[in-house]
């Protein structure tokens, strides 16, 4: 098992229309892997999504990967 999802917390959100990859922060956590997000999309705007699961397609978050030295 992973990290677990706490309210504060960055991750990424893959957006429902293009799946660009947003800026989301965690505002409440329903299971591990399903929370309520609050999203900034630099085009749209900021939004609120809820019961958002975990993985890499189109209206998920994951967490940002952490970048080789």
């Amino acid at each position: 098992m992973g990290i677990a999802p706490t309210i504060g917390r960055i991750v990424h959100y893959h957006l429902i229309d293009t799946g660009k990859i947003a800026p989301a922060v965690v505002v409440d956590v329903t299971s591990d892997d399903h929370v309520t997000l609050f999203i900034m999309d630099p085009q749209e705007g900021a939004a609120f999504e809820r019961n958002v699961r975990q993985g890499q397609e189109n209206g998920c978050w994951e967490w940002p990967s952490i970048p080789a030295k």
